[in-house]
C-alpha cells in the first residue's frame, strides 16, 4: 500500500469538510408556518407577547408568499377595542397570504389591542 501524499489528504479533508457542511445545512429548522387567520382572532387582551408568538407558532413578520401580491382590506374582521389609557405601546404585525394581525402590547407587555385585516389578491384578474 502506498503512503498517501499532502495533496491527497489536504482533498479528502476538503471533500469531508464539504460533506459535513452539506449535511448541517440540511438538518436547519424549518422556517414557522405563516400565522392562520383562526389563530389571530384567538389573540385577546391580556396576553403576553410570548403567549402570542406561542399561540401564532411565529414571532412578528412577514409570512406572504409573495410579498408583493397582497394588501390588506381594512373594512375587515371586528377588532378588539383599544384601551389607551394604560399609557404608551408597541405595535408589531404577523401578515400571511390570509390576512394581516396587527397587536398593540402595553406598557405592562401585554395586549390591548388587536385588529386582525384580510388580504386581498393585488394581481389583475385574468379576462374571461
Amino acid at each position: 500500500m502506498k503512503p498517501t501524499s499532502r495533496r491527497q489528504s489536504a482533498a479528502a479533508v476538503g471533500v469531508l469538510v464539504v460533506g459535513l457542511a452539506a449535511v448541517l445545512i440540511s438538518f436547519r429548522a424549518p422556517a414557522p408556518a405563516a400565522p392562520r387567520v383562526e389563530q389571530m382572532e384567538r389573540v385577546v387582551p391580556g396576553l403576553t407577547e410570548a403567549e402570542v408568538v406561542a399561540l401564532l407558532g411565529a414571532p412578528p413578520g412577514d409570512y406572504c408568499s409573495d410579498p408583493g401580491r397582497f394588501t390588506v382590506d381594512h373594512r375587515s374582521l371586528p377588532q378588539v377595542p383599544i384601551d389607551l389609557e394604560r399609557g404608551p405601546h408597541r405595535t408589531v404585525f404577523w401578515r400571511s397570504d390570509e390576512a394581516r394581525l396587527e397587536v398593540r402590547f402595553g406598557a405592562d407587555g401585554r395586549v390591548v389591542y388587536r385588529r386582525v385585516c384580510e388580504s386581498v389578491d393585488q394581481r389583475p384578474r385574468a379576462r374571461r
